[in-house]
């Protein structure tokens, strides 16, 4: 069903292989969409695009051809949209956790300086050292970030793909995290890769072939973009949750219609779908704590149904609820990795859409944050540490054999391995046959982690 399951964690699977952004001037497209005046993908007057030029596709009839660009056009829209508002919550959040560990570094009179993220840029981002303070009045970062791709797209020794990766270790609240943006200006589908976006394609309500009167037949040699936000916070106390998020969009221009030929004039030759969704690995089960992080998630989406925005079946809370259960699970052991919240793939991009995926990143701070404030001050006890320990050595096990992006990424030549592994908890523990006693805290969250429960 999925056509971004092979593109996951820290972004997925064509991110990791090659493995910011606050708004500039602003104006409203025809189609109402808000865009920048420099958009992410170049495109000229012409309509010819970063991602390909249809110069090797047969002519359309006139008014056919003005509906494609106009198509073309709505879709590059939502994608530069979406990229602008990447860059400026990544700096949010940055701020607001970088807030949090200052809060309760002075709440425990703590001598030392409060953890910071470190920023490593790759790619065309590589040397650009953007001032860490964040001003939300500021649009300097942008417009710099922005003319470094734009003379990117023209040097040929410099392809459009990079990232700002923002790491912090070693804090009161967060004992390692990281918040990740990756950036695919231009890529060409591999045969492996087209068939498998196909095959994930073919499963999926929203997006098989060759029902979908709006699907197109990706094949070998399409070109793509695509961008990322992921993130993940492993808690220094076992009384907070880990933390796990991700955001991504996923555009592939084909010249192929449904029925594999070259794009006639009734095939679109653009379409983009998004992914992502945000979860919980909790150390002990605090009920009223995942209560809360569910219901938020629930809210959302209920708010957006109603709305008519996302009323496609496989998208309502309860679809994404059981997606996020059966994805973070270790068959080997026969338990899930947390006690979940959303995962959504091959949602097919549209105005609407765009909202709901905004919507589920701007729920990721107040989701988590209360529960931080909640509970970082409860005693911890040698046990509940080693506790923890043990379970975030099944978090790396989940990574390691069964995260498809993860698995990617290490098996590409020359991974970006820091890139790959920032998921990776900063200490964990595997001990043989660890017993656990019945009817004990520990006992009680392994119930639900082989028996997941609704929590809304």
């Amino acid at each position: 069903m999925r056509v971004f399951a092979f593109i996951s964690v820290a972004f997925s699977i064509l991110i990791k292989q090659a493995h910011g952004w606050l708004p500039q001037h602003q104006h409203k497209s025809d189609n109402g969409i808000t865009s920048n005046s420099q958009p992410w993908l170049s495109r000229s007057s012409s309509s010819s695009r970063l991602l390909s030029s249809k110069a090797d596709t047969p002519s359309l009839a006139p008014e056919v051809q003005e509906q494609e660009d106009e198509k073309e056009k709505h879709q590059h829209d939502l994608f530069d949209d979406f990229v602008d508002f990447l860059l400026t919550k990544q700096k949010e959040i940055i701020h607001e956790l970088e807030d949090l560990e200052a809060e309760h570094t002075a709440k425990n009179d703590d001598t030392n300086e409060p953890a910071v993220f470190s920023r490593d840029t790759w790619g065309i981002f590589e040397g650009d050292d953007d001032d860490d303070e964040y001003d939300e009045e500021d649009d300097e970062p942008l417009r710099k970030t922005k003319e470094t791709l734009a003379t990117a797209t023209t040097n040929d020794d410099k392809p459009p793909v990079g990232g700002i990766t923002r790491v912090i270790q070693g804090g009161q609240v967060i004992e390692k995290g990281a918040c990740s943006f990756t950036l695919i200006g231009q890529g060409i589908l591999s045969k492996e890769r087209a068939a498998t976006i196909r095959a994930r394609q073919q499963g999926s309500s929203t997006t098989a072939l060759p029902n979908n009167k709006d699907a197109i037949s990706i094949q070998e040699g399409d070109h793509y973009a695509a961008a990322a936000l992921s993130m993940v916070l492993h808690s220094r106390s076992p009384h907070v949750p880990t933390f796990r998020s991700d955001v991504r969009v996923f555009l592939v221009q084909s010249k192929h219609d449904s029925n594999h030929d070259t794009v006639s004039s009734s095939a679109p030759t653009t379409m983009a779908w998004f992914g992502g969704g945000a979860d919980l690995t909790p150390y002990y089960l605090m009920a009223d704590d995942i209560t809360f992080f569910h219901q938020c998630y629930a809210d959302l989406c209920q708010s957006h149904q109603e709305a008519g925005d996302n009323n496609v079946e496989e998208y309502t809370y309860q679809s994404m609820k059981k997606a996020c259960d059966d994805y973070f699970y270790l068959p080997a052991r026969q338990e899930h990795r947390g006690t979940g919240g959303l995962f959504f793939d091959d949602m097919t991009m549209t105005s609407s859409r765009l909202d709901f995926v905004k919507g589920v990143v701007e729920t990721w701070m107040p989701s988590w944050i209360p529960l931080v404030r909640l509970r970082q001050q409860m005693t911890v006890t040698e046990q509940e540490r080693h506790w923890q320990l043990l379970r975030r050595g099944r978090y790396l096990e989940f990574n390691l054999l069964y995260d498809r992006g993860v698995r990617f990424g290490l098996a590409n030549a020359n991974p970006r391995v820091e890139g790959v592994m920032v998921s990776a908890p900063p200490l964990i523990a595997f001990e043989y046959n660890y017993p656990i006693v019945p009817d004990s805290r520990e006992a009680e969250l392994m119930k639900v982690l082989k028996t997941p429960k609704d929590w809304v």
